[in-house]
């Protein structure tokens, strides 16, 4: 565990003790939204910087907290502090979603603790992604004769 620990997320979620202490959920559980929640933030920030980093910024830190909160609440079924259910279609949910984004594509700077941009990975840069990620393939197993090419395939998205 890399940006949060089980001693943080105790220190920031209190009323996990209790529940630790009734057996509703165990130090496992815990482990598991940690690691949902890192996974979570690596996958969107992995694409743009060379992970680990040497310190997390601490605004990568807090939003693992942010994305363990999801999990810890959406696993125990608890309506979050504003009442709204934690749902993956929750504007809190999609505003973490939103934040990891800008990130990845390089709208939002991450900065170390001397308050210096962190660079991003110039191999992870120089990588080609095509445009036509999510576009219907071109070719698929029908004859050759039997091939058809959408009018729009060479259109901008």
């Amino acid at each position: 565990m890399y940006y949060i620990t089980i001693s943080g997320v105790l220190e920031q979620f209190p009323d996990i003790n209790g529940k630790l202490e009734k057996g509703t959920i165990s130090i496992k559980m815990i482990e598991e939204w940690i690691l949902q929640a890192e996974g979570l933030i690596n996958g969107y920030i992995g694409k743009r910087y060379e992970l680990p980093f040497e310190t997390p910024p601490d605004f990568v830190v807090s939003l693992a907290y942010k994305a363990f909160e999801f999990f810890y609440l959406d696993a125990t079924h608890i309506p979050s502090v504003t009442g709204q259910e934690p749902g993956f279609e929750s504007p809190k949910w999609r505003r973490l979603l939103d934040l990891l984004e800008m990130i990845r594509d390089g709208n939002l700077l991450l900065y170390d603790k001397d308050k210096k941009a962190i660079p991003p990975s110039q191999e992870k840069l120089a990588s080609i992604i095509s445009n036509k990620e999510n576009a219907n393939q071109i070719f698929n197993m029908k004859d050759f004769w039997d091939q058809e090419v959408s009018e729009s395939y060479d259109k901008e998205p």
